[in-house]
């Protein structure tokens, strides 16, 4: 639309130029000035002016633009984000596994359980030939840096308080999009 309306703006300004060129040099003078024949000896003559003249002047524009543009975007992002509430079976073992991806960047475990000494077994899969970072392990407020370069095992006894969260996030170097696999399990430790 854009367009035919700057070919529009040029056509007038073009038929507006050349009228002032028309205009400006007009073939009669309008200077009476002495129009007496060289050597006229003031007898009565007929001199018969024929001016005729014919101008065409045909602008035409022809411009036809066709523009076929289609665009699809599809976008689909799906993020799951899991909480995991795990109650412990009547041997006093639970067992869960996530993974820490781009979408994804922590993993948060709620268990239902009694308080009590519990056994944490942590275990971690990294991509095979990608950097092995570090993660940041908290429970119930204790924080732990567990260094999968040197382990991919994380083992811990502690005393937990009812209904623990277990919060695992990559520290660092971060994970750059590559996926983690972690898994724990949690053993109640018969007093």
């Amino acid at each position: 639309m854009k367009r035919y309306i700057l070919i529009a703006l040029c056509s007038v300004v073009l038929i507006v130029i050349q009228f002032f060129i028309n205009c400006s040099n007009p073939l009669e003078s309008l200077d009476e000035g002495d129009l007496t024949p060289y050597g006229y000896d003031g007898e009565t003559d007929t001199i018969y002016i024929v001016d005729t003249t014919t101008v065409f002047d045909t602008t035409m524009i022809v411009d036809t633009i066709t523009f076929a543009d289609t665009v699809m975007i599809v976008d689909t992002i799906i993020i799951i984000d899991t909480v995991i509430v795990i109650e412990p079976d009547s041997t006093g073992t639970s067992m869960a596994c996530s993974r820490i991806v781009s979408t994804l960047k922590d993993i948060v475990w709620m268990f239902r359980n009694d308080e009590g000494d519990y056994l944490l077994e942590f275990t971690a899969f990294t991509e095979h030939d990608k950097p092995k970072p570090s993660l940041l392990v908290s429970i119930d407020g204790q924080e732990f840096i567990w260094n999968l370069f040197e382990n991919s095992e994380f083992i811990t006894e502690l005393h937990l308080s009812e209904n623990t969260m277990i919060r695992i996030r990559p520290n660092k170097p971060p994970s750059l999009g590559h996926a983690i696999d972690v898994c724990v399990n949690m053993t109640v430790i018969e007093p």
